[in-house]
């Protein structure tokens, strides 16, 4: 396979991925009723997360101060700057994208969510 045609797959599987968040489906429902092997899916997944990572590496972190003692956070969110980035948090098979300058009670809220799955 050359570059062209391993780009196309990345791409296919890129939309793919679109359509499995769109479906409301879980991956094994969403993998029978197009025929794909779930392996194959899971295959991808795991690929096009580890690129993702890779080409995250520079991204910069929040700040969270963990009280000792407890598991409650104070969470200090950047300076909102127009035009910035989100800050993406991924788990499993989630990313959750929070704009910067989130207030830090709702950001504490998406990680506990986040803590229950």
């Amino acid at each position: 396979m050359n570059n062209q045609e391993r780009e196309a797959m990345r791409q296919l599987w890129i939309s793919r991925l679109a359509d499995l968040g769109d479906s409301g489906m879980t991956q094994d429902e969403w993998c029978k009723s197009r025929s794909i092997p779930y392996s194959n899916l899971r295959y991808w997944i795991t690929k096009l997360r580890k690129e993702s990572f890779a080409e995250n590496q520079s991204a910069h972190w929040l700040k969270v101060d963990v009280a000792p003692g407890t598991e409650i956070a104070t969470i200090r969110p950047p300076e909102s700057v127009p035009g910035s980035n989100p800050i993406s948090i991924r788990f499993s098979e989630f990313t959750v994208d929070i704009s910067r300058g989130c207030p830090g009670d709702q950001l504490l809220e998406v990680l506990r969510a986040l803590k229950a799955l």
